[in-house]
């Protein structure tokens, strides 16, 4: 199966792109391209749509405007990784967002890094590197613990 962009600059599946209006829409925020890439074509293989996003092109504001089902951020990016944890975890808007944090730190330093982290049901944490298939699989039960 191949990949290709939607109009709107998403990642989909070419098999399914004609149908892929209630797909779920995955954000992820990586300095890595690699690790970037790597990251869409597996969401795209499990039926997701992918965007990537950069701290410095307006990552924030593009999860604020589309609200997307989840987001996949690395803490380690530079312009603020955690900031930007913290942030989306406090604004009323973003708080809600199933978030994946990819981090190459012990899970225990995020109270932290991330103070308004630990209150929060729907964020799941993953260390680097990583496997790309395990974190589909967290994407999709983080997902089906998200109302």
């Amino acid at each position: 199966m191949g990949v290709r962009l939607s109009p709107a600059g998403y990642r989909m599946p070419t098999c399914l792109l004609g149908e892929r209006m209630g797909a779920k829409l995955v954000g992820i925020v990586s300095q890595d391209s690699a690790d970037s890439r790597s990251l869409e074509e597996a969401l795209a293989r499990a039926g997701y749509q992918t965007k990537r996003l950069d701290l410095s092109s307006g990552a924030l504001e593009w999860i604020k405007q589309v609200h997307p089902d989840a987001v996949m951020l690395d803490t380690n990016v530079e312009g603020g990784g955690w900031q930007l944890v913290q942030t989306l975890r406090l604004d009323v808007e973003t708080a809600k967002i199933p978030l994946l944090v990819l981090s190459g730190e012990d899970p225990s330093t995020f109270d932290e890094k991330a103070p308004a982290l630990p209150r929060h049901q729907r964020v799941e944490s993953s260390s680097t590197p990583f496997d790309a298939e395990r974190l589909v699989e967290q994407i999709r039960a983080l997902l089906a613990r998200s109302p």
